[in-house]
């Protein structure tokens, strides 16, 4: 998509991230969150968040992305799936709008959607509504 060197991405992006395919962010996604209202912590590129996880090969571009869900019910299974409190059992649902100066997406089986976020990104503001 964009040269990583570029100030527009992380400098930690490696050269092919984001995805050449990734389009602008667009439409309403969903994430678990560990509080009400969400910071901008909530919102970490997965490898943040799991700095222990050996990555495959095929798994390191999204592992500089984040995690969203376009689908509310596949957000809540995969909060009931994952139950225990070290995991998604303490966390909240928001949901938000997503728009272009947040950076590019994929989307992949018809719900799960990885952002990558751009330099100064803000997603908790975006992201922010409590679904109940």
């Amino acid at each position: 998509m964009s040269d990583s060197s570029s100030s527009e991405w992380p400098r930690e992006f490696p050269i092919d991230v984001p995805s050449q395919d990734a389009i602008p962010a667009r439409g309403y996604v969903y994430r678990l969150v560990g509080q009400i209202p969400p910071v901008l912590g909530d919102f970490n590129m997965y490898r943040t968040d799991r700095p222990d996880r050996h990555f495959l090969q095929k798994e390191i571009p999204e592992s500089f992305g984040l995690s969203l869900w376009k689908k509310l019910n596949h957000i809540v299974r995969q909060k009931e799936r994952y139950s225990a409190p070290e995991q998604f059992g303490n966390k909240k649902i928001v949901g938000g709008e997503l728009c272009s100066e947040l950076g590019v997406i994929i989307e992949k089986n018809n719900s799960h959607v990885t952002l990558w976020k751009r330099n100064d990104a803000e997603p908790h503001l975006h992201i922010c509504e409590e679904i109940k």
